[in-house]
């Protein structure tokens, strides 16, 4: 697949503090306007707010969100593209691009070429749950379809205020919410591993905490990701730029005390993102 759009990949990677752009054109810029402050105890965003930000579609059906990374190529959690013990085809998924309304037509579909799981992800677990979706064409930049800046470096985030966006459940409970068609963002914490292995220890629940992961939420509860928001972007967000430094991957439950959703952390991944991307 070595063409223009990869020598053009090649020559634009570059970090930039601790940013990480694969792609030709500046990353993480939004010209939308921001609220501040479903996803869980959320508003809705701005249409463009996030043009990075798509909907993985099967049947038609919205299951999933993803991000932009480069002309060809979304990153997104690996469980997203499992069914049941076994990977889902890539002819069975499209991505939509610059959405904000689901009940609305999409706009603009992209089928996906192939998929590229993590090397070590297994449909049975949560681990590295990451993967790639490569499009069978390339997309054209606009004011509502740019690239997200990935993170460089080892850094830890905690305690940062970050934002999760997607077109999840509004409430666990199904009599209590549904589905947003909306796009929706939220404002959490990260916490650090430490403290968010104590707190799931204290509410009794055994999950290992890895070091490719990373927790956001509240003490408190009441905000947070939930189904169908997998694979969307954890944002830092900047006065000049934006950073996906996390993807929605699992957790127990949505928004309650105690229990943050869990992350797949993207700086344990940048190598083996440039490596599948094949950028040096």
């Amino acid at each position: 697949m070595v063409g223009l759009w990869l020598l053009t990949a090649m020559c634009a990677l570059h970090l930039a503090g601790a940013l990480t752009n694969f792609a030709g054109v500046p990353c993480g810029r939004s010209l939308a306007s921001r609220r501040t402050g479903k996803i869980v105890g959320g508003l809705a965003a701005n249409p463009g707010e996030f043009p990075w930000i798509v909907s993985l579609k099967r049947h038609g059906g919205h299951f999933c969100g993803g991000t932009i990374i480069h002309e060809q190529w979304i990153v997104t959690a690996a469980h997203c593209l499992c069914n049941g013990p076994s990977p889902l085809s890539a002819s069975q998924i499209n991505v939509t691009l610059k959405e904000h309304d689901l009940s609305r037509p999409s706009i603009s579909t992209v089928p996906v070429l192939r998929i590229m799981f993590h090397p070590s992800h297994s449909c049975s677990s949560f681990n590295n749950d990451i993967a790639l979706l490569e499009l069978t064409r390339s997309i054209q930049w606009s004011d509502l379809i740019r690239p997200a800046c990935l993170p460089s470096g080892s850094l830890d985030y905690s305690e940062q205020s970050v934002t999760v966006a997607g077109w999840g459940w509004t409430n666990e409970n199904p009599s209590q919410g549904r589905r947003s068609n909306i796009l929706q963002k939220v404002a959490l914490s990260v916490v650090s591993n430490q403290v968010c292995q104590a707190w799931y220890q204290s509410e009794g629940k055994k999950i290992n905490v890895k070091e490719s992961q990373m927790c956001a939420g509240h003490e408190q509860g009441g905000k947070d990701a939930c189904w169908a928001d997998s694979g969307g972007p954890l944002m830092l967000l900047g006065a000049e730029s934006t950073q996906v430094i996390g993807l929605v991957s699992t957790g127990i439950g949505c928004a309650r005390p105690r229990l943050p959703g869990l992350y797949t952390r993207l700086t344990r991944y940048i190598g083996w993102i440039s490596d599948t991307l094949d950028i040096h």
